[in-house]
């Protein structure tokens, strides 16, 4: 597809990581279908905090709508970042410091290293292991202040960016994952809050919704936060969307026939804007009728279509089946149409405040 890359991985790296677990079996990891079914990896380790590669460091090359990171390689010594293979209490020597991988075990998708005591500028690396079973494409989501690279099994897939700060920290990648291990590594630079707010002009406790209105809510509230999203992902035309419905605890209509929202992300990762898009659907197995909607998508961009499901009589982790019809052009602008059914769990209500 013109202008569209998936980024695929080589199988000599898996046989790499094979060969070593061979000799280290007893390993952290966690399988894929664990991991889609949170839509997060539990199981890190977390190496740091180095200090900036940069000359006049991090917090100037903010100020100046710089790259956050420079181009050393801290792993030289280890024969580079894509050799690595770290364990839990592995040690490395750099420039007379000794830095230790350690474990870091989450129960959501966010990463929250200010109970590290981070310093005002610095960067910190995270690995995790990831067993898939067959060979699969998936959708990663990566939110952090200031943006971050990314390597799957020696291949790099994302790079932080030179460009103004509210721009910073969103990104997106398809990759095709295939059998067997796969080390994920991310590099990740930080500033504190209260440096970006001397940058900004922007009160540190307004960061979160004037700066970065854009990201997940928690982005902004210490400076050292990491959302990481693992999804499951299929195709319509040029677009893929994640075959779920998310539920929040937003509620619509009457008292009397109130309505749940429920969003199903889709993504357009070409470089051409991508319209229309048809998106229709029912609740099952009464085969009652969504409204339809038609939507348009700018390359690159990623948005949650809303479905206001029925709730009157439901219970919370009362279940439904939702079937969803996705029409979209493909790169020729021939329309093609995915059919997806999936099962969502009703909630109960955001309490009021």
């Amino acid at each position: 597809m013109k202008g569209f890359h998936i980024n695929l991985l080589f199988r000599v790296s898996f046989f790499t990581i094979a060969c070593f677990f061979l000799l280290f079996p007893a390993y952290p990891q966690e399988p894929l279908p664990d991991i889609l079914q949170r839509g997060y990896i539990s199981q890190w380790m977390i190496c740091g905090p180095f200090p900036s590669d940069l000359e006049k460091g991090i917090k100037n090359a903010i100020s100046n709508n710089q790259a956050p990171l420079g181009t050393r390689d801290f792993w030289a010594g280890k024969g580079g970042i894509t050799q690595l293979l770290p364990q839990p209490g592995d040690k490395a020597q750099i420039d007379g410091i000794t830095y230790t991988w350690l474990p870091f075990v989450v129960k959501n998708p966010r990463l929250d290293l200010h109970t590290l005591r981070p310093p005002d500028e610095c960067i910190y690396y995270l690995s995790a292991y990831v067993q898939v079973p067959e060979d699969q494409l998936i959708y990663i989501h990566i939110q952090t202040p200031l943006g971050a690279r990314l390597w799957i099994s020696k291949t790099g897939i994302r790079d932080v960016k030179a460009m103004p700060i509210e721009h910073l920290g969103i990104d997106r990648a398809l990759v095709r994952l295939r059998k067997g291990l796969n080390l994920f590594i991310l590099q990740v630079p930080f500033l504190s809050l209260q440096s970006i707010s001397e940058i900004t002009k922007i009160p540190v406790e307004n960061i979160p919704m004037k700066l970065w209105s854009q990201k997940e809510p928690n982005i902004g509230q210490t400076g050292y936060e990491i959302n990481f999203h693992i999804r499951p992902v299929d195709s319509a035309g040029a677009i893929y969307y994640v075959p779920l419905l998310e539920p929040s605890r937003i509620f619509t209509g009457p008292e009397i026939d109130p309505k749940q929202v429920f969003y199903l992300t889709i993504y357009n990762p070409t470089s051409k804007q991508v319209f229309p898009i048809s998106i229709n659907g029912w609740v099952m197995p009464q085969n009652f009728s969504l409204p339809n909607q038609q939507i348009s998508l700018q390359p690159q961009e990623e948005t949650r279509v809303p479905f206001q499901i029925p709730n009157k009589g439901r219970k919370q982790e009362d279940k439904t089946n939702i079937r969803v019809l996705i029409t979209a052009p493909n790169e020729n602008g021939e329309k093609q149409t995915s059919d997806c059914n999936t099962q969502m769990t009703f909630t109960d209500p955001e309490p009021l405040s």
